[in-house]
């Protein structure tokens, strides 16, 4: 996907890696990050302390935020502050409004 969207862009020459984050098997057995480029069914084992692991996942992470708050900038603000939760589906409407709740007004 990745991929098919920089060459729509005409990016032909970027570089694209994927990172999968480290996570638990069904045996409890922590797997490391692991780097998959395109057209490989098998990723790349990093060390959990190399210099490279800690970039890539700065670098993810760092998109990530970019990419939320770009997401939050684009919605339209909440009418005089209020929570996402007001007037919420399933929320129970006698439940107090945040700006009536001590010290968060």
């Amino acid at each position: 996907m990745a991929i098919t969207a920089a060459r729509d862009l005409g990016l032909h020459d970027l570089a694209i890696v994927g990172l999968a984050k480290e996570r638990e098997n069904v045996a409890g057995e922590t797997l490391v990050d692991r780097v998959y480029l395109p057209g490989q069914k098998n990723g790349i084992q990093l060390r959990g302390q190399s210099s490279a692991l800690f970039f890539l996942v700065r670098a993810r992470d760092e998109a990530h935020r970019f990419a939320n708050h770009a997401s939050r900038s684009l919605q339209p603000p909440e009418p005089n502050g209020a929570a996402v939760a007001d007037g919420a589906s399933g929320w129970p409407p006698e439940a107090p409004k945040l700006e009536n709740v001590p010290g968060m007004s």
